[in-house]
């Protein structure tokens, strides 16, 4: 299965950012009439994941497995705390990664020490490896996109509620996507 590799976080937020802001340019134009990652690796941006009692949230990890059409390129996901910026805003998202490579029509990402809560994670297969969402002329992506749940959305992404997830003891701690084409 699929090793980790490092991305820039800022080149992460910025292709899955792309990714969602074209959906969603591409969701108006249509409505207008318009034609395995590690902890080293991953990126976490919650500084403190204590409750306002003081003590610690538990955390766990999160296996992520995404299955493709091919075994070519790789595959981006970042995982949303709450619906504030879901999909967009990369920026707000806690974790995100990318897989090293795709074997079987599989690609594995570990998100590590994931507070327990409420999250949707989104990503998208980069088959061609170019580090970015490929696009139509028209702005509508040529490479696969997935959301947790199975989430789609009606011309552009999903909902956070739609994608909505909860990592806790008890749940489970594994993850499978379908990227769609």
């Amino acid at each position: 299965m699929g090793c980790s590799r490092e991305i820039k976080t800022g080149h992460a937020r910025s292709r899955i950012a792309r990714f969602f802001r074209i959906s969603v340019s591409v969701a108006v134009a249509v409505a207008l009439g318009g034609t395995a990652i590690s902890a080293s690796d991953e990126s976490q941006r919650n500084a403190d994941p204590s409750t306002s009692t003081g003590k610690p949230t538990p955390t766990r990890d999160l296996r992520v497995i995404i299955q493709t059409r091919n075994d070519e390129g790789f595959v981006f996901c970042a995982l949303w705390p709450d619906a504030r910026g879901y999909p967009i805003e990369q920026d707000r998202a806690a974790h995100d990664g990318s897989s090293k490579r795709l074997e079987n029509q599989l690609a594995q990402i570990q998100f590590e020490a994931v507070a327990d809560g409420e999250y949707a994670l989104a990503c998208f297969h980069d088959e061609n490896g170019n580090e970015m969402l490929d696009t139509n002329f028209v702005g509508i992506p040529t490479e696969g996109t997935g959301a947790s749940n199975g989430a789609s959305g009606f011309l552009g992404p999903p909902s956070y509620e739609a994608a909505r997830f909860v990592i806790s003891q008890g749940e489970p701690n594994e993850l499978a996507i379908q990227i769609d084409y």
